[in-house]
């Protein structure tokens, strides 16, 4: 059988995704980890600074590492790495 090049292109798309959004998620919580590391109980408005800083970080990653992959694909990569750091971002607020 031979691979359909259409087919291949697409796994290999799912599969950079899947790797640059874990490792954007992983920046990003190394991140928080950083900041907020011996400041916590804090001031919510510095979880938030600090997140919003750690979310930027996380999403130039995405963009550079998926540099010429269609915007309509990474989008739905995009939407699943905010929803977790939100979470997060909720989690750490809890901890006050």
């Amino acid at each position: 059988m031979i691979p359909n090049v259409q087919t291949a292109w697409e796994t290999f798309v799912m599969t950079k995704c899947s790797e640059v959004c874990q490792a954007s998620f992983r920046l990003y919580n190394e991140t928080m980890t950083a900041e907020l590391s011996g400041k916590l109980p804090c001031d919510n408005d510095v979880i938030r600074q600090k997140h919003e800083m750690a979310l930027q970080k996380g999403i130039a990653l995405l963009d550079k590492e998926t540099f010429g992959i269609a915007a309509t694909t990474t989008e739905k990569y995009l939407k699943e790495i905010v929803v977790r750091k939100q979470i997060v971002l909720q989690e750490k607020k809890l901890q006050l």
